[in-house]
């Protein structure tokens, strides 16, 4: 949103600009574009409540990797997206991308906590990312969903 409105002209007020997550891609195409402070990661949520309990999880990607969370049973899935564009397989258990899970275990779960989300965790060490993420029964699924 952030991108088509600058597009049409339209200036979000400071409400809108927080309400609104993201910001223009149109600052990364300009000649400044290698000084632009931009995210490491994106956030995707696929979250189908009530209709299919494989459709429910999170992920973060860099374009890199990708790190899949399922909201209703904590598994986790990793994709080398560099070494298997289609996503084909998953990394999660294969030798020598431990490190690499907990990076991203543990940025999944400080996004969360700063958006708010943290208490769909429960039972790990979040900082160290020892665990794998552990979802909260207690806890609806709509109420893990960021975009309601």
């Amino acid at each position: 949103l952030p991108t088509l409105a600058q597009v049409a002209g339209i200036k979000l007020n400071a409400n809108q600009q927080k309400a609104i997550q993201g910001s223009s891609v149109l600052s990364l195409l300009g000649e400044d574009a290698d000084s632009v402070e931009w995210r490491e990661w994106i956030d995707i949520e696929m979250a189908l409540c009530d209709m299919s309990d494989e459709m429910n999880y999170n992920a973060l990607t860099d374009g890199k990797m990708k790190y899949v969370h399922s909201l209703y049973d904590g598994s986790e899935r990793l994709f080398n997206m560099t070494d298997d564009p289609r996503e084909k397989a998953d990394v999660s258990a294969t030798v020598g991308y431990q490190d690499e899970i907990v990076k991203w275990r543990r940025r999944m779960f400080h996004q969360f906590v700063a958006e708010g989300r943290g208490k769909m965790f429960t039972g790990m060490n979040n900082v160290t990312g020892e665990k794998t993420l552990a979802f909260s029964s207690d806890v609806s699924c709509k109420e893990t969903k960021i975009m309601q």
